[in-house]
């Protein structure tokens, strides 16, 4: 684990080399990797992603295989699992949600997968909320309303977001 306020930058998956340079160390040992590269970019988001594929290969099975950014530190380890998250998401019968601790986003990613849903509301608590804003865009039409409600994030299909704008402002003028 790196110095606990640093954190995976998602820029650091879009650079050429990364994905060569993580077949390359796919089975490496995360603590040599650590040692050799230290906490510098690019390598420190690159080795939490091989962290992640080693120690949660059965907790993200389908999200391991996307381009999600996982956290450093205590986040991964205490967000739901995908099962978990999905059988949250199951018990769900309304076609809109709101998730008001977002925090990975594994509950939201749940949530906007499911064949009822419409339309999802993220909130993440975190000031500087990177992560989930990187992959939550891989879900939905993603809107940032920055200007409102800082680092609330609005996860909804853009004809229902009209549809609902314009019921809104007709039924309440």
């Amino acid at each position: 684990m790196g110095h606990p306020k640093q954190q995976v930058d998602p820029e650091d998956f879009k650079l050429k080399e990364a994905d060569l340079w993580l077949s390359a160390n796919a089975h490496s040992s995360v603590a040599d990797l650590r040692l050799k590269y230290g906490l510098s970019r690019p390598y420190f988001s690159w080795i939490t992603r091989l962290e992640a594929q080693h120690k949660y290969a059965k907790k993200f099975p389908k999200l391991l295989q996307t381009e999600w950014v996982f956290p450093a530190g205590q986040a991964t380890e205490q967000s739901s699992s995908e099962r978990t998250a999905e059988y949250k998401a199951s018990l769900v019968s309304s076609p809109y949600t709101v998730d008001l601790c977002a925090g990975m986003g594994i509950d939201s990613w749940a949530l906007t997968n499911r064949e009822t849903g419409r339309g999802h509301f993220a909130n993440e608590l975190d000031k500087q909320p990177i992560l989930i804003q990187n992959n939550m865009q891989h879900i939905l039409f993603a809107f940032f309303l920055e200007s409102l409600f800082p680092a609330y994030y609005v996860r909804i299909n853009l004809r229902i977001l009209l549809r609902i704008l314009f019921q809104y402002f007709i039924c309440f003028p």
